[in-house]
C-alpha cells in the first residue's frame, strides 16, 4: 500500500470515526433520545418517543396530541386531545402528562399542573380535549416536554413519550 493509499484511509477513518461519535449528540438543544421514531427496547416492552406540537402518540389506550401551548403570565397553559382507541371505558388524568425541562441532563427535572389531581373518563372511541396549566419557574429553560408515560393493566411501565416545546 502506497503512503497516498494509506493517507486516504486513514483521513476516511478518521471522518468515519467523527462522524459515528457526534450522532448521538444530535443538538445541544435536544436530547440524543429525541426522535420521530418509537425506540423499542424487544426485551423489556419500553422505548420512547420525541414529539413535536401537533404530533399524534398512538399509544396503548389512547390516541395524545398536544395541540398547542401558550406562556402567559407567568404559566404554560397546553391543550391536550386524547381519544381513548379501546373497547372500554377509560381513565385519564391531567397529571398524567408533567412538564419536564434539563431535558439534555442525565435526570430531567419535573413539575406537575397546578390544578389537583383531576380524572377524565373517556368512553370507547370519544375524544376529548383537556386544558392543562403549568407554573413556569425562573430555573425552567426551554426545550421544554409535555411527558405521558405509558402504564399497562399489570402496572408495569411502557412506553414513554415526549412532546417538545421549543
Amino acid at each position: 500500500m502506497t503512503k497516498k493509499n494509506i493517507k486516504t484511509l486513514l483521513i476516511a477513518f478518521a471522518i468515519l470515526i467523527l462522524s459515528g461519535c457526534s450522532l448521538p449528540l444530535q443538538s445541544s438543544n435536544y436530547p440524543a433520545w429525541k426522535t420521530k421514531n418509537l425506540i423499542m427496547n424487544k426485551d423489556s416492552n419500553s422505548g420512547f418517543m420525541g414529539l413535536y406540537i401537533g404530533d399524534t402518540a398512538h399509544v396503548t389506550d389512547f390516541d395524545i396530541t398536544v395541540l398547542n401551548y401558550e406562556e402567559k403570565d407567568d404559566k404554560l397553559n397546553i391543550t391536550v386531545k386524547v381519544k381513548n382507541i379501546t373497547d372500554t371505558k377509560k381513565n385519564i388524568s391531567n397529571k398524567d402528562f408533567p412538564l419536564m425541562w434539563n431535558l439534555d441532563k442525565e435526570k430531567s427535572s419535573y413539575t406537575y399542573p397546578l390544578e389537583d389531581n383531576k380524572k377524565y373518563p373517556i368512553n370507547s372511541n370519544e375524544e376529548i380535549e383537556i386544558n392543562i396549566s403549568y407554573e413556569l419557574k425562573s430555573n425552567m429553560k426551554k426545550p421544554l416536554a409535555i411527558y405521558y408515560g405509558e402504564v399497562y393493566e399489570d402496572k408495569t411501565d411502557g412506553n414513554s413519550y415526549y412532546f417538545y416545546i421549543k
